[in-house]
């Protein structure tokens, strides 16, 4: 970590304590490693708001924000290294060394982390921890305050609650610094590539595995060294399950190939759809479905601004599905009833958005708090992603039709800017004409 990227998180850190208020205490940790299978782990996830907060992206670390009247203090705790550590995963940094590269006031074992904490919550009005992160941790945080009074043995006040912490840091994470949006465009540029690479590769005879290989490769050799999520590689009929996983069938030569994957860059993910034709030139009837989802796709992207609700993105979307689904035949009838009446689910069952950061799918309202629609505002950051499925023997609502298993997604990551929008990802082909265009090559 540089020292300007140390600033950024002491930036965040120092307008999440001001969200908190004095003579308060706030304190989250990371999961330690999962095994997999005996001796045999997961890769390492760290808790998405101790990195936004730290940087720390160490295994059942603690962070802990003191706030008095004196200002903010931050603490980490990490598991030191050890004779038999160094021998099995190498060399770790010091507590000191760690200080330094987290740009924070101590880094203690830890081993000490119950008896400091507890300690520090001596005085606090209020005890910040999100709640629900970890199985059993809001039963660590209630052991700390009972610590607290049992060893003090004094008449200073504790806190009298637990208070969840996760409204103050969804404010402040929904709203992308400039840092975070410089990750995510590298997150973005390097996924479209590899959605390109799979593009101008991938022909009849290969199989959804091999394409979820090769995807997974394009992205590691440009840096991302990890999948924001499991790839979905949908070929033909396929493409109707909406979070198909098998990744396990050949590519119809005359089919569809919907692939929806992205990469990490800096804990920051990219998440793309592209549907385009495994032998390269899209049937007629694969156009007709494309052109619907497109022009929901366009439309959906035109109502991203600020000022503009979340829902209004989706109805954007939404008017044009109905639309195409009328001039094909499908529905029947005036276009404002069959959206009022949701006529288009059968076919259309998901959102159009959701937001994106540090998870693929970030935290972040849908609501204001008078329950109307979440306005945009810049510095937000979410996909846009209309589909349009057929598939009458998934779902029994639709009408078997000639379009009968052609599933198209189209995805973008959208953020959001002072005087509109910009598409993040728009360097990916989505087209009829650049798709065909750029399998040709």
């Amino acid at each position: 970590m540089t020292p300007n990227e140390s600033s950024v998180f002491q930036q965040r850190r120092e307008a999440l304590a001001k969200e908190m208020g004095p003579n308060t205490l706030g304190v989250w940790r990371s999961q330690p490693v999962r095994e997999r299978t005996r001796d045999v782990a997961y890769p390492y996830q760290p808790n998405p708001d101790v990195f936004y907060l730290s940087g720390c992206e160490e295994p059942s670390a603690v962070l802990m924000l003191d706030v008095s009247s004196d200002g903010l203090q931050t603490s980490l705790f990490v598991e030191e290294g050890s004779e038999e550590s160094v021998v099995w995963e190498g060399p770790k940094p010091s507590l000191e060394e760690w200080k330094e590269v987290w740009g924070v006031d101590h880094v203690f074992p830890l081993a000490q982390a119950d008896e400091t904490i507890s300690s520090h919550l001596s005085g606090k009005q209020t005890f910040f921890v999100t709640l629900g992160a970890h199985d059993g941790f809001e039963k660590t945080a209630l052991r700390w305050m009972q610590q607290s009074s049992q060893v003090l043995q004094t008449r200073r006040y504790i806190p009298t609650g637990i208070v969840d912490a996760s409204p103050y840091l969804q404010h402040l994470r929904e709203h992308k610094d400039a840092w975070e949006v410089g990750q995510l465009r590298q997150a973005a540029a390097k996924t479209i590539e590899a959605h390109k690479a799979i593009m101008q590769t991938v022909s009849p005879g290969q199989t959804e595995a091999e394409v979820e290989a090769l995807f997974g490769y394009e992205l590691a050799r440009r840096g991302c060294r990890q999948l924001s999520f499991p790839t979905i590689v949908a070929g033909g009929s396929n493409a109707t399950i909406l979070h198909y996983r098998d990744n396990d069938q050949p590519l119809p030569n005359d089919g569809l190939l919907l692939l929806d994957g992205g990469g990490e860059w800096g804990r920051y993910a990219a998440d793309v759809s592209r549907t385009f034709p495994v032998n390269g030139v899209f049937s007629e009837r694969q156009r007709e479905v494309y052109e619907i989802a497109l022009s929901a796709h366009q439309a959906a992207l035109r109502a991203c601004f600020p000022g503009s609700t979340w829902e209004a993105v989706h109805q954007a979307a939404v008017s044009q599905i109905v639309q195409g689904l009328v001039r094909l035949g499908v529905l029947e009838g005036e276009v404002e009833a069959l959206v009022e009446s949701k006529a288009y689910q059968p076919y259309f069952p998901h959102n159009t958005s959701h937001w994106l950061g540090l998870e693929v799918h970030d935290v972040g309202a849908r609501l204001e708090e008078d329950g109307g629609s979440r306005v945009l505002h810049p510095g937000m950051v979410f996909t846009v992603e209309p589909g349009l499925y057929f598939n009458s023997s998934l779902n029994p609502k639709q009408t078997k039709t000639e379009w009968e298993g052609i599933g198209v997604r189209i995805e973008d990551n959208i953020l959001i800017t002072d005087d509109g929008h910009e598409n993040l990802t728009v360097a990916c082909p989505v087209s009829v004409e650049a798709i065909e265009a750029l399998m040709r090559l």
